[in-house]
């Protein structure tokens, strides 16, 4: 079985559009439009949140940057890329 390559996510906003935009987080996650809004406009998502983007966004065949999770990861996710692979 051949594996399909997953899109990575670098911003919050790829991860809302990934939900199918700013209504469809915000019903996701039982939270206002215009709290996911503040999550765009400040690239800041709450912890709270984190694993649940994570497991959905796999689940569709994303990845997320761990970046955007306010995670800074060395070395960079293009060498570690090289090297696993």
């Amino acid at each position: 079985m051949a594996r399909t390559k997953r899109q990575l996510l670098r911003s919050v906003r790829e991860v809302v559009e990934a939900y199918g935009g700013t209504n469809a987080t915000a019903r996701r996650f039982s939270r206002a439009p215009g709290a996911i809004s503040a999550w765009i406009a400040t690239g800041y998502i709450p912890p709270a949140y984190h694993y649940a983007i994570h497991m959905d966004m796999w689940q569709l065949g994303n990845e997320v940057d761990p970046s955007v999770f306010g995670y800074h990861v060395y070395p960079p996710l293009q060498m570690r890329r090289k090297v696993i692979a």
